[in-house]
């Protein structure tokens, strides 16, 4: 079973990419009832390309206030948001969003456009929304793709919406059941972000699950056979604690029932209230 605190941390993220009119935004609401069957919560991101766009209105105190401090915050008593003058990079709108996906639940984050940004990102996979062949040409640079539908469009390989949304659901099993086993690749390395092998841990997982590395690539865990976290943050230990501690808890699961006679890790965590 996967770890649901997990995909709060590294959700699972889906770009829904198309030109204007194609159904995005239809298709992002139809998949709501896929997404609700496995009770995982979404967080929908759109991009609107309209640069004089504003959600603000002028002489409004959040304005006033977000033109005297480029952002303001504003609560009400029926919703929330931020609304803030500065670009945002690509990159920080992730950040900032895996943080959101932590604080409110949600475990998968869906863009509705974003084209120039996610088309390279394999981390991102992506659904293709198209309204007729020429569409098609404008795309074929974009990797990872799930799938490929139309409202519009009836050919080979493109699958007809909304008729055969089922079909859609399916490939996303198919693409969901690739994530789950990469995030359980994950849950095994140390999730430190040290850089050390190149990569960050979850980009690791990725190369680990598809071959093109191993576990003892990750300098952490070739390095150090004692790993110790207190509130999720890495404890240093040197060389003759980590045996100490080895010894010891070895020493006392061996004594255990239905303990294998070999093994090669043991994992321990102390919820202590």
């Amino acid at each position: 079973m996967l770890n649901v605190d997990l995909l709060r941390q590294f959700p699972i993220e889906i770009a829904i990419l198309g030109f204007r009119k194609s159904g995005k935004t239809t298709l992002i609401t139809e998949l709501k009832k896929y997404f609700n069957k496995l009770n995982l919560d979404v967080l929908p991101v759109k991009h609107i390309s309209h640069k004089e766009f504003t959600i603000d209105q002028v002489s409004k105190d959040t304005w006033k206030l977000r033109s005297t401090y480029g952002i303001v915050f504003y609560v009400s008593e029926n919703e929330f948001g931020l609304i803030c003058s500065e670009k945002i990079e690509f990159e920080q709108l992730r950040i900032l969003l895996r943080n959101l996906c932590q604080i409110m639940n949600k475990h998968v984050i869906i863009y509705e456009g974003f084209s120039q940004y996610v088309k390279n990102i394999q981390e991102i996979s992506k659904i293709l929304c198209i309204r007729d062949v020429n569409d098609l040409k404008n795309f074929n640079t974009i990797e990872n793709i799930i799938c490929i539908c139309s409202y519009s469009l009836e050919i080979e390989n493109v699958i007809k919406l909304p008729e055969n949304i089922q079909k859609v659901f399916e490939k996303l099993d198919d693409y969901l059941s690739l994530e789950f086993e990469i995030r359980k690749v994950f849950e095994r390395l140390p999730k430190l972000n040290c850089g050390k092998c190149g990569y960050n841990c979850f980009k690791m997982a990725r190369l680990i699950y598809s071959g093109l590395k191993s576990f003892n690539d990750c300098q952490v865990i070739r390095e150090h056979k004692v790993l110790l976290k207190i509130n999720n943050q890495d404890i240093k230990l040197n060389r003759f604690v980590q045996k100490l501690l080895k010894d010891l808890i070895i020493a006392f699961v061996k004594n255990l029932k239905d303990v294998p006679d070999k093994f090669n890790t043991i994992e321990i965590r102390i919820q202590l209230y």
